[in-house]
């Protein structure tokens, strides 16, 4: 499924959306592949498209000629435009490229952590994950939560029909509050009994039984080999089976991907038929404590 995508990280960069003649709707999107994503979703729209998706004639963008769109319609599509604003889309990138290859099905952030590289100002995602992690925040934690609901159906390439669990990266054995395990327990909390989590064991919580390098000084590549050397000497377990399942992993920060990608791949050597990664705040480098 990432191989979709042509990119490691990407926001929907530019967007046009406006109505051409009376009852006739013109909508572009760039890069291209947020295309393919909006066809992918929003099945029943599209099939209100007189064109189909069509290139740009400099090949950059794709657009589409919508008839009779409805009010309701209309705010579907500026919706997506919001989200895809906002919203992450990640892949491997260059730094991990070499260990993974397609354990991570897809994976998004709700945004980036920092507006931009010049000024240390956090984005609203940014500021609720530093309030909720650092300051113990209770609000920050249940803001965070509705994000993810939110935004959850629009992980790309979600398979329908499949089983589904809840999980969360691996914390320290000891570590008596971690926010991924918290988000993805009250994440549960509201989607358990939906059309996303019907399984009777909706919430799968990883238990390692040593404790983790301390990852915050390690590279890319130690990372990974650290990764490695914990799942295959069988030293996490699982609450509950996932033979089957398609697996929501949740974790509050994305570097080089490396630990998503490295629990994703164990998940996957656990039967897992799909895994999708949710994380809140991507960081606007795709290296580790370089």
């Amino acid at each position: 499924m990432i191989g979709r995508w042509s990119s490691s990280r990407s926001q929907l960069e530019w967007h046009k959306f406006r109505e051409d003649k009376p009852s006739s709707w013109v909508f572009s999107l760039f890069p291209p592949y947020y295309a393919a994503l909006f066809e992918e979703q929003e099945p029943s729209l599209m099939a209100k498209s007189n064109t189909g998706w069509r290139d740009s004639k400099s090949g950059k963008t794709k657009f589409a000629y919508f008839k009779g769109l409805t009010p309701a319609e209309i705010e579907i599509i500026k919706r997506f435009i919001r989200d895809y604003e906002r919203l992450v889309i990640l892949g491997l990138n260059k730094n991990i490229e070499q260990g993974f290859t397609d354990e991570l099905d897809s994976c998004i952030a709700l945004d980036y952590n920092f507006e931009s590289r010049e000024h240390a100002t956090r984005t609203e995602i940014g500021e609720l994950v530093y309030r909720a992690k650092y300051k113990g925040s209770k609000g920050a934690v249940q803001k965070i939560v509705q994000h993810l609901e939110s935004v959850i159906k629009r992980i790309p390439g979600r398979k329908g029909g499949l089983q589904s669990c809840m999980s969360y990266i691996p914390p320290e054995p000891d570590k008596s509050y971690d926010l991924p395990r918290e988000l993805a327990k009250l994440l549960v909390m509201k989607l358990e009994g939906t059309q996303l989590l019907r399984k009777e064991i909706p919430l799968v919580r990883p238990v390692l039984e040593v404790n983790k390098p301390i990852f915050k000084e390690l590279m890319v590549g130690r990372k990974i080999t650290a990764w490695e050397k914990i799942l295959t000497e069988g030293k996490i377990r699982l609450s509950g089976s996932i033979e089957g399942c398609a697996v929501y992993v949740i974790d509050d920060l994305y570097q080089s991907g490396a630990t998503m990608w490295s629990y994703a791949k164990y998940l996957k050597s656990c039967g897992a038929s799909a895994v999708f990664g949710l994380a809140c705040v991507k960081t606007l480098r795709d290296t580790d404590n370089k």
